[in-house]
């Protein structure tokens, strides 16, 4: 693809013209999701990422610029996307093991009665739709573009209300154990 075609190409995403939108993903999605695959090994969960990726470039509309060819940008995009579900998911497991070893060296295998009331209500102070966002993407584990589905916002209006969230639970929580309410938060909303 040249130049010229490329910024046709942008100056289409930019407008929110679909068939230029379509005719993006028809040429690149199957490439960006077996590149995915490679990196996250699970063709269910490659393409969930390259839909996400595909999502966000259409959410940008006018705000949507890169500063490389639109190939490379992709690439880059699905790879990291990639790589930030793995840490995600390394992350998890990392809580998880964590968890299981605490409470295997508790006296009472039970989570802190108090500390799991405070969590619970510093998520019920949350403003009512960042509530709402926040327990639909912790307690369901929906995605950002499911959340924005069923709720009938945007994905950025997701991600604020995530943001807006942690800061608000980060700030309420601030005098409790970072490591207690990590392992207990992880609790409630994974399970063992």
């Amino acid at each position: 693809m040249g130049a010229a075609e490329e910024k046709i190409l942008i100056a289409g995403i930019q407008h929110k013209n679909e068939a230029v939108f379509e005719n993006l993903f028809k040429e690149y999605y199957g490439a960006l999701c077996a590149y995915s695959k490679l990196i996250v090994k699970r063709n269910d969960i490659a393409e969930d990422l390259v839909q996400e990726l595909f999502f966000k470039i259409w959410n940008k509309g006018e705000d949507f610029s890169i500063s490389t060819s639109l190939k490379s940008y992709l690439y880059k995009a699905t790879y990291n996307n990639s790589i930030d579900f793995l840490r995600s998911l390394k992350n998890e497991i990392l809580y998880k093991e964590y968890n299981l070893r605490a409470l295997q060296n508790s006296d009472n295998n039970q989570p802190d009665s108090d500390l799991i009331t405070a969590i619970y209500k510093a998520i019920d102070e949350l403003p009512e739709k960042c509530g709402e966002v926040f327990k639909l993407r912790k307690f369901e584990n929906m995605s950002h573009a499911e959340i924005s589905k069923k709720l009938n916002i945007s994905v950025k209006t997701v991600e604020t209300h995530m943001h807006r969230a942690n800061l608000a639970l980060k700030e309420k929580l601030k005098t409790l154990s970072i490591i207690k309410v990590l392992i207990i938060f992880y609790t409630l909303c994974k399970g063992l």
